[in-house]
């Protein structure tokens, strides 16, 4: 019996440190998109912060996109506390892509999926319900304040 339970721990924890590697590979392909997508972008477009901030945020998450993969293969300890670092990671450079783009009409809201959609699957349900209701406030205040 004890020897059957600590297979399925085995079991559970190796295929949650593959869902977070496969969430930190769709991360990495993310950034890159968007800091690739906002190298095409002009200091025309409506910004509410300028284009090369926008930039080097975008940078930034995708260092970050890359650390987060590289230290998953180095280090398998403390799963929550990776996830819940990944995840505001995810949240903050969102966040401000999104104010920075100009709010809802970026189209920037759809990548709020990926972290939180990681954050529901992965974490426990009051983890995922916090960063949703996070998000939520977020863009509410955003669009009030629009």
């Amino acid at each position: 019996m004890m020897i059957h339970q600590t297979q399925r721990q085995i079991a559970i924890s190796a295929t949650m440190w593959r869902s977070l590697q496969a969430l930190n590979i769709s991360r990495v392909i993310i950034a890159l998109a968007l800091f690739v997508f906002l190298g095409f972008r002009t200091a025309q477009d409506n910004w509410f912060f300028g284009s090369p901030l926008l930039r080097s945020v975008a940078g930034l998450y995708l260092v970050f996109a890359v650390f987060f993969a590289l230290l998953k293969t180095r280090q398998e300890r403390h799963f929550l506390s990776q996830l819940i670092a990944q995840i505001s990671i995810d949240l903050i450079a969102i966040s401000l892509l999104y104010l920075g783009a100009g709010g809802s009409k970026s189209g920037l809201v759809i990548l709020y999926l990926f972290p939180l959609a990681g954050a529901g699957i992965l974490g426990p349900m009051l983890l995922g319900l916090f960063f949703v209701s996070a998000v939520s406030l977020f863009i509410l205040l955003v669009n009030a304040y629009q």
